[in-house]
């Protein structure tokens, strides 16, 4: 979920500093669309950014043995084990909402943050 926040603030960051900077410059061409898009962004950033970062990371690497995880795989949320393959920032429990936070590298048992 690191991956997610990271695309998620800095586009929030982008805009603010686009805003911030048209302001005192009376640049209202890009202060009005700056300033909405931070509110939509607010709102709908982090479903566009689960979808931007599944198009961007391909794999997991272990920080313990090396071992590379595909991102597409059957997760297992919870007690809910998915019934297709998908990628690791889209899979969701459908009971609780709950997201995959961290998983066990199969091969040195280490616990990998994503």
């Amino acid at each position: 979920m690191r991956t997610i926040r990271r695309i998620w603030w800095s586009v929030m960051g982008a805009l603010f500093v686009a805003w911030f900077v048209a302001v005192p410059n009376r640049v209202e061409i890009v202060a009005g669309p700056a300033f909405a898009g931070m509110i939509i962004w607010f709102f709908l950033g982090t479903f566009f950014s689960r979808i931007i970062g599944s198009m961007i990371v391909s794999s997991i690497r272990c920080q313990g043995c090396g071992l590379e995880i595909p991102a597409v795989t059957r997760w297992r949320v919870g007690s809910f084990t998915d019934h297709r393959d998908r990628h690791f920032l889209l899979a969701k429990n459908p009971v609780d909402g709950a997201r995959l936070g961290h998983i066990d590298c199969p091969q040195c048992s280490c616990t990998i943050i994503l």
